[in-house]
């Protein structure tokens, strides 16, 4: 991505992944933004969009990374009413070795770089081939998908049983990523008793 400043940065990819067979990007959210509840409820979002999918096998577990602050709560609340078995951990940065023993060395091609993720923009400094030219996010962001897409031979397949209970996590998922998580708004209680 061009960026005013600093010339070609790599953005930072948020991704939701199933490994219940093979690790298969189910959604994703590209940013040039740090990591943020903002990002992690985008990416869920996105794989949420796929509930119209099979679900051949439940989920043991659903790890959710997540940060500090009240953006990180009210995404945690907002998930917390799902039908998911949700397992919290701090997220942390993680390594090449990690990412690359899911993923592989370079899923469909994309050169992945996990240690810049917590840099800041000036510091992601990207090179572009000889005669390319940067792209901006939105065609980034097909691009990836287009290549995450085929990278897994797994069959992608729904997080949750029903599209009932999608739509539900969907609704609440809309307020944390409504403005940035450093501001987020509170989610109302009674819209998460009442399922919306």
């Amino acid at each position: 991505m061009r960026h005013t400043d600093h010339g070609v940065v790599a953005p930072i990819a948020t991704l939701v992944l199933d490994i219940r067979r093979e690790a298969t990007v189910l959604g994703m959210s590209l940013s040039m933004e740090p990591p943020s509840s903002s990002s992690a409820a985008a990416a869920l979002l996105d794989a949420l969009s796929a509930d119209y999918l099979p679900r051949s096998q439940a989920l043991n577990e659903c790890r959710v990374l997540v940060g500090t602050g009240e953006g990180w709560s009210n995404l945690e609340e907002a998930l917390k009413g799902a039908n998911l078995p949700l397992y919290f951990m701090p997220a942390r940065p993680r390594s090449w070795r990690e990412i690359v023993g899911l993923l592989g060395h370079r899923p469909g091609g994309i050169r992945l770089k996990p240690d810049l993720t917590e840099r800041p923009e000036g510091e992601r400094v990207a090179q572009v081939p000889q005669g390319g030219t940067p792209l901006d996010l939105h065609d980034a962001d097909a691009i990836l998908r287009g290549r995450f897409k085929g990278s897994s031979s797994s069959q992608r397949e729904a997080l949750l049983a029903s599209e009932e209970e999608a739509e539900r996590l969907r609704s609440r998922l809309r307020h944390p990523i409504a403005v940035p998580s450093t501001t987020v708004a509170s989610i109302d209680p009674e819209e998460i008793a009442n399922g919306t």
